[in-house]
C-alpha cells in the first residue's frame, strides 16, 4: 500500500497548505456568531446560561490563534502530506468536541442544530484521506452520543433547548422519542458520509489521473524541446563548415568549375542556407519555451517607440534586396511591463515576414494604442495575403501558406509559431485579417495587462536607452535573392 506522502506532490501540498488557512479563517465566523449569540442570549433571555458557552467561544478563540501561529510559521514549509493531515486532523476533532458540547448545553439531539454535524463532514471529506474522515466522525458521533445518553439516562446532568423567542424551555423528551432521534441523527450522518465519501474519492481519482497526464505532457515537451536542441546544435557545425566548403569550391578555390557545377552548388548552398535560418528559428522556440519553464523572463518597464526604432534599424539596410516603406504611428509616450526581449522579438518576426512575402518597396504599418491595462498592436502590410481557410494553421510551428511557398520557396514556418507563444505568455489573442483594400495582411495583437503602472519596481528604472539598443533579431547575413546576385 502507498504512503500518504508517495501519492501527493508538492503543488498538491500548496493547495492543503492554501485549504488550512482558509479553514482557519473560517472559524472565526462560527466563533463570532458563538459570540454573539452569548451578548444577545445574556441581554434578553437570562433563562440560558451563557456562561458555558462563553467558555467555549474563549476556548475556540485561544485554539484558532494558536492554529494561525502555527500555519503562519510553517506557511509553504510543510514537508509532507502527514504532516499537514495530522494538523488538519487535530482542528476537526476539537472542533466536534467544541460542538458536541455547545449541542450538548443546549438540549442534546433535540436540538435542531444538531445537523451541524453535516456540515463538518462534507469539508473534512474535502480535506482529508477517508480513512481519516470516517475514523474522526465515527469518534466524534460516539462522544456526542455518550453525552446525550448519559444526560437523557440521568448520569450528567441534562440541559433542554430553549425556545426564547417564545419564552418556553422544550423539556427532556421520552426515551422512545430520544432513540428515534438519535437514530435518525445517526442515519443522516451515515448516509451523507458515504455519498460525500465516495464523490471526494472519485474526484480524488481523476484529480490523480489527471496531474499524471500533466506530468506526461511535461515529460513529453521536455523530451521535445531537448531532441530540437540536441538536433539544432549538432546540425549548426556542420552546416556552417558545408557553406564554407561550397562556397570555396564555387570560388575557385580548388579549380575552374562548368557552370552546371556551379548551378548544383548554388542549389547545395541554397539549402544550407534554408537549414541554417531554420536551425536559428529552432533555437529561438526552443530557448523561449525554457525561459518559460525556468521562470527566467524578466519583466521591464520600457519605451514601447524605442524598441519600434531599435527594430526599424535592422531592416533599414536592404533586407531580402528590397527597400521598405515605414509608417509607424507609435506614440512616444507608451511605456509598457513586458520583457523587452519577447516583444522585440514579436515585432521583428512580423516584419521580417512582411518583407518576406510582399514586393518591391515593402510598405509596412505599425499602430500601437491603449486599452486600460491592455496594448493593442496592429501590423499592416501588402503582401501576398493570408487565406482564410489557412489563418489558423499559420500560426502552428512548420506550417506555410500555399502563397508563402510559391514566393519564397526556402522557408521554415516558425516565425508566426514564436509570436503566438509570446502573445499566449501574455494571455493575449492575436487575429489575421486581409489588409486595406482585400490587399496584403492586418494582424491584429493584443496583450493583457502590459500597461499597468504597477509592474515590477525593481525595473521601473532600467536604461531605455541601453534596452532600445538591444538586437532581438538577427537576420541570415544572405537573402536568397543576394545568395543568386553572387553566383
Amino acid at each position: 500500500m502507498l504512503q500518504l506522502d508517495n501519492c501527493v506532490t508538492t503543488s498538491h501540498l500548496d493547495i492543503l497548505s492554501t485549504r488550512i488557512h482558509w479553514f482557519i479563517q473560517m472559524r472565526w465566523i462560527f466563533i463570532t456568531i458563538l459570540l454573539l449569540f452569548c451578548c444577545v442570549a445574556g441581554l434578553f433571555y437570562p433563562v440560558i446560561d451563557v456562561e458555558k458557552f462563553l467558555a467555549l467561544g474563549f476556548f475556540l478563540v485561544a485554539l484558532n490563534v494558536v492554529y494561525l501561529v502555527i500555519d503562519k510559521r510553517t506557511k509553504k514549509r510543510y514537508s509532507s502530506s502527514t504532516q499537514i493531515y495530522v494538523f488538519i486532523g487535530t482542528q476537526f476533532v476539537f472542533d466536534y468536541i467544541v460542538l458536541s458540547l455547545f449541542l450538548y448545553y443546549s438540549g442534546g439531539v433535540a436540538n435542531p442544530l444538531i445537523y451541524i454535524f453535516l456540515f463538518n463532514v462534507i469539508i473534512s471529506c474535502l480535506l482529508l484521506p477517508n480513512a481519516l474522515v470516517l475514523a474522526i466522525t465515527f469518534s466524534s458521533i460516539v462522544f456526542f452520543l455518550a453525552l446525550a445518553f448519559m444526560s437523557q439516562f440521568g448520569i450528567i446532568p441534562y440541559y433542554p433547548f430553549p425556545l426564547v423567542w417564545q419564552g418556553i424551555i422544550i423539556p427532556k423528551p421520552s426515551n422512545v422519542l430520544f432513540l428515534i432521534e438519535a437514530g435518525c441523527f445517526v442515519l443522516v450522518i451515515a448516509v451523507m458520509l458515504y455519498f460525500v465519501a465516495n464523490i471526494t474519492a472519485l474526484l480524488r481519482k481523476r484529480e490523480e489521473l489527471l496531474r499524471g497526464t500533466i506530468n506526461e505532457l511535461k515529460m513529453m515537451e521536455d523530451v521535445r524541446m531537448k531532441t530540437m536542441m540536441h538536433v539544432a546544435h549538432d546540425l549548426k557545425a556542420p552546416l556552417a563548415a558545408a557553406q564554407s566548403s561550397i562556397k570555396s569550391v564555387a570560388d575557385g578555390f580548388v579549380g575552374p568549375i562548368s557552370e552546371k557545377v556551379r548551378s548544383i552548388l548554388f542549389n547545395a548552398y541554397r539549402r544550407c542556407h534554408n537549414m541554417t535560418a531554420m536551425v536559428k528559428d529552432m533555437f529561438d522556440l526552443i530557448r523561449f519555451d525554457e525561459q518559460i519553464m525556468r521562470g527566467e523572463l524578466i519583466a521591464e518597464r520600457f519605451s514601447l517607440g524605442a524598441l519600434m526604432d531599435n527594430v526599424k534599424e535592422q531592416f533599414d539596410s536592404p533586407y531580402h534586396g528590397k527597400s521598405i516603406q515605414w509608417d509607424i504611428k507609435i506614440d512616444g509616450t507608451i511605456e509598457i511591463n513586458a520583457n523587452v526581449g519577447q516583444i522585440g522579438a514579436l515585432l521583428s518576426q512580423l516584419v521580417s515576414n512582411a518583407i518576406k512575402y510582399s514586393g518591391d518597396p515593402v510598405n509596412i504599418s505599425i499602430s500601437a494604442e491603449k486599452s486600460g491595462d491592455d496594448l493593442i498592436l496592429v501590423v499592416n502590410d501588402d503582401g501576398v495575403g493570408i487565406s482564410v481557410e489557412e489563418r489558423e494553421r499559420v500560426l502552428d510551428e512548420f506550417y506555410r501558406t500555399v502563397k508563402a511557398k510559391k514566393m519564397e520557396k526556402d522557408g521554415v514556418g516558425l516565425g508566426l509559431a514564436i509570436v503566438q507563444k509570446i502573445v499566449k505568455f501574455y494571455n493575449g489573442k492575436i487575429s489575421i485579417d486581409d489588409g486595406p483594400e482585400k490587399k496584403g495582411t492586418t494582424f491584429t495583437i493584443l496583450l493583457s495587462n502590459v500597461m499597468d503602472v504597477r509592474g515590477p519596481q525593481a525595473f521601473v528604472g532600467t536604461d531605455l536607452e541601453r534596452a532600445a539598443r538591444r538586437r532581438f533579431f538577427e537576420p541570415c547575413e544572405e537573402s536568397p535573392k543576394e545568395i543568386e546576385n553572387k553566383w
